[in-house]
């Protein structure tokens, strides 16, 4: 490879993600890691379009949404890294809570507001609805 681009999500793109892809992208032209053979990066990414289903509309099959937490830690671990910071596993539990009140209640999920608790180490909502 000779060019990349970072920070390919959809919404929102934490900060961490662009390090992690930029070391990678650095650890593939030092050598450091190996990128599989053209045809099994198409298969993995034919793969990857065809288990999000019909039911998701072509526009956003490549929206990472709760899989992008995975992705981080799967790409700390190739490199080598210590795994992303605990608040993004909160985060993740966050995202998902609000993803389904926007489902559940879209007329009001927007005014819900949210506060990490360092007691219970995830975020607890402080107003609004959802």
């Amino acid at each position: 490879p000779s060019l990349a681009f970072f920070q390919r999500l959809y919404v929102q793109t934490p900060f961490i993600l662009a390090e992690y892809q930029a070391r990678y992208f650095t650890a593939t032209l030092t050598g450091q890691i190996k990128l599989p053979a053209a045809g099994e990066l198409a298969s993995a990414a034919w793969t990857t379009w065809n288990e999000r289903g019909e039911e998701v509309p072509t526009k956003y099959r490549y929206n990472m949404n709760l899989a992008q937490f995975q992705y981080y830690k799967g790409l700390a671990e190739e490199l080598g890294l210590s795994p992303p910071p605990h608040h993004l596993d909160a985060l993740c539990d966050l995202y998902g809570f609000v993803a389904g009140g926007r489902r559940c209640r879209p007329t009001v999920y927007r005014r819900a507001e949210y506060e990490f608790d360092e007691t219970s180490k995830g975020y607890v909502q402080v107003r609004g609805e959802n």
